[in-house]
């Protein structure tokens, strides 16, 4: 078992929230549930601070990449954009966010897509985030209804 943590998770997400979906929850939600996977190309790696693992430049990084679901890796051609509409962007933070864990997973040698992944914290009650996160990982996602449910499984572990 592994647990990856990370520092530009739930504030990130509440910053989008916030400036693209009228500071609601329910909004976020009905926008990321308006775009489709993959999102048309739109990629975003959102990142207030510095990241601890992988570490990461500050910043909102938008592209917009032309060849994303078939073709060679060389092929890919991808521009910059400073902003996307309000659906592309929360889609685009919740997707880069799950891509840049499922690529640290990977890199530390864990196996992809992953047995079952088992969410916690606060976006664990979130079902349009978990239906994400389910998409990207490849693999079922299973939440645990209990305070500190992180610090147990260490704990335990």
């Amino acid at each position: 078992m592994v647990m990856l943590c990370y520092k530009n998770g739930s504030l990130t997400r509440e910053d989008i929230r916030d400036r693209y979906a009228e500071k609601s929850w329910d909004v976020f939600n009905n926008l990321l549930e308006q775009t489709d996977p993959l999102n048309g190309g739109k990629l975003g790696f959102y990142y207030k601070e510095h990241e601890i693992l992988p570490p990461l430049p500050v910043g909102f990084h938008r592209y917009i990449v032309d060849t994303l679901t078939s073709g060679p890796l060389a092929e890919t051609k991808e521009r910059q954009k400073d902003e996307f509409d309000p659906p592309s962007e929360v889609r685009a933070l919740i997707e880069g966010q799950f891509m840049s864990m499922r690529g640290h997973a990977e890199r530390c040698g864990l196996p992809v897509p992953p047995k079952r992944i088992i969410a916690t914290g606060g976006a664990s009650s979130n079902q349009a985030i978990l239906k994400t996160l389910a998409s990207v990982f490849g693999c079922p996602v299973y939440t645990v209804q209990r305070p500190d449910s992180a610090s147990l499984g260490a704990a335990l572990r």
